[in-house]
Parts: structure tokens; sequence; C-alpha cells
């Protein structure tokens, strides 16, 4: 801990040396004792003395967070995605002032397929038991519209929130099927089909079509259009890997094996549908025990057998842990130290987790 003398934080070399090296969150607090900031780091000394140069450079949201805080508090953990999740955990625990991404959650804005007779897509931030299909949730409404006005047409469906007594023009020019005609409820039902498999990966040839559309359009110097296109292209290829890193959530069930804090130590993790429901630390002495594989399994079996699993749907609230954690599965799925968890195969998790544990200690 830092604490702000008379002249100041104390943060001469001598403070900031007692710093860990070591991922973790650090924490600034008020005289009143309300937590302002609170940051991760892969490297807490080095974070926190970034705050104190000399030579400043800092914005003035940062040189008033130093104004007023009188006290810096520091947590390790023995791993970067340790870090990451207890980042997101007390942000949403205790809403700091300065934290203004993580207060953003209750905003998060979700594509939705409505369940109207001929269903259409648009941005909602508002989930309603209405039937209709919600996916997401995403970070940014903007790029939530340019999803939908990149799908509406490409599969042609309508944009109206009101059939319109007759054809329009989007059906003259071919950007919908036209189902205010009256005579396409098949043909519409199979291109929501379509739309839906976009969406959760199925991409056929849309990537393709568009990038061809830009192209003719760029070659016939119509550069607006060009423009257009090369945006919905682009976020459509952010929803495609947006989906790939989620993937589906009853496939993100895994196993992590961490660095723990005491040296020689590890810290396991469960995680199911991408959240983190579980936790087992054990120091040296425990890790080459021999009942280390016994104490695995039995946590194991707490957490995925006994316990009911989270649900598939994704609250606004879980949004940045199920991100942080399936993209960190995404990036880390081939490494050593992660471990697909079935059912049936928890006894041979346990065994190859532990000794894992026991050559990296």
């Amino acid at each position: 801990m830092i604490e702000r003398g008379p002249r100041g934080f104390g943060v001469g070399p001598d403070a900031i040396s007692t710093l860990p090296r070591c991922p973790g969150v650090y924490e600034f607090y008020a005289a009143d004792g309300e937590l302002l900031y609170l940051g991760k780091s892969v490297n807490l000394r080095d974070r926190v003395r970034s705050y104190f140069h000399a030579s400043g450079g800092h914005t003035p949201r940062t040189a008033r967070l130093k104004h007023e805080a009188v006290r810096i508090e520091v947590h390790p953990t023995g791993s970067e995605l340790e870090a990451l999740l207890l980042e997101s955990r007390l942000i949403k625990r205790h809403q700091p002032r300065y934290n203004v991404r993580g207060r953003r959650y209750e905003h998060y804005p979700f594509l939705k397929l409505t369940a109207e007779r001929y269903p259409r897509l648009m941005m909602t931030r508002t989930l309603v038991e209405d039937g209709g299909r919600y996916f997401g949730p995403f970070s940014s409404a903007s790029y939530v519209q340019t999803v939908v006005e990149a799908l509406q047409p490409a599969f042609g469906l309508r944009s109206c929130a009101t059939l319109p007594p007759h054809a329009c023009l989007e059906f003259d020019i071919g950007r919908c099927l036209g189902p205010c005609t009256g005579r396409m409820d098949e043909a519409y039902a199979e291109r929501v089909q379509a739309a839906v498999g976009f969406v959760m990966g199925e991409t056929g040839g849309i990537i393709e079509t568009l990038e061809q559309e830009m192209l003719r359009a760029s070659e016939a110097f119509a550069y607006e259009r060009a423009a257009r296109l090369r945006d919905r292209l682009h976020a459509l290829k952010r929803l495609i890997d947006h989906q790939r890193r989620l993937g589906s959530l009853d496939e993100l069930d895994a196993l992590v094996a961490l660095p723990g804090l005491m040296p020689g130590s590890t810290h396991f993790l469960a995680i199911r549908r991408a959240r983190w429901v579980g936790e087992l630390r054990l120091e040296p002495d425990a890790l080459h025990g021999r009942s280390a594989s016994v104490r695995l399994r039995s946590f194991l079996k707490a957490a995925y057998l006994i316990e009911p699993a989270p649900s598939t749907r994704i609250d606004r609230r879980e949004l940045d842990e199920v991100q942080i954690v399936a993209s960190w599965l995404y990036r880390k799925r081939e490494t050593p130290g992660v471990f697909q968890v079935t059912a049936d195969g928890i006894a041979e998790t346990a065994r190859a987790a532990i000794a894992h544990a026991r050559r990296m200690a």
C-alpha cells in the first residue's frame, strides 16, 4: 500500500520497490475511503510507477484522479487472466467513478431478430421476452447497426417497422423479398434461417459477394458506395470473428492451470460456458502430495457435474467476463495448461493437469 503524505504520495524508489513485479489489480482510494479507480497490469510495480513519472504526460482525467487519491492498494495475482477477471468483477461490484468503461454494461447493444410474421433485424439495447432472438451483447451500437444494414439487403429481409400496403422501392431494386406482396412466406422463412446461420458462423458466399460488389463500385468510380460496402464488409468480418471467438457456449468448458502467487504453486480455474465458476489453489507441498489428483478430481466433479451450468444466454453484466474468457481461451486453446473438460473425462483431466502443474512448478 502507498499512502499520500503531507507532500503527496510517498512514491520514491523505496516505496515503489515494495510493490511486486507480477500481474494484479491496483486501486486508487479517496480520503473518505471511496474507491476512485482500479486497473489491471501484468507488472504492478511498473504500472503504478508510470503514474508518477516526473515527465508527466497524463490526461486531465488522470491528473484529477491523482489529486483526489490519497492511497493506492494492490492485489497481486499469479497470471494476467486472473488479473483481467478480478478487474472485471471488482468494477461490476464497486462501480468506481473513474472507471467509465466498466459502467457501460447496462447499455450494451444486441442484434435482434424479431418474432413477427416476417422477421426483421434490428439493433436494440432492451431484452424483452417477446419470442425474438438476441445475438450479442456487442460493444458498439454503430457496429451493430452496420451489421443490420449489411445483412438486410444481403438476405432480402425487410427494414420497415410496419408492412406497407404495397411493394416499396426496396423490393423494386432487389434489396427486399417484398413480404408486403403477401406471396413470400416460405421463401422469406428460408432467408431468415440463412441470416441466422450467417450470424452463427455459416457465412456462405456473402463475404465474397460483398467484396465483388465493392470492387465493381470502385472500378466504376462510385467511391461513396464502395466505402459503404467496405464498412459493411468490415462489420461482417468482425461479426464472424466475434462469433468464432465465442463459439458455442456449450463448448467453452475448460480447466486452466495458472502459476500461483507462491513460487511453485498452481491456481486452477474452472471455466463453464465461458464463465469463471470455481478455483482451486494448490501450494507446492499439496501439489506434489499423493492426494493432489484426488483433490482436483473432487473439485472438477463439483464444478462440472454437481453445480448447474450457467445459462447459454449472456446477461449484460456478464459480457466483460465472457469476452475476456472466450478471447483468452481462443488465443491459448493450443497451449499447455488449458484442458478441455468432459463429463466422462474428469479423472483423466485431473491427472493430466496435475502432471502439467508439477512440470511447471
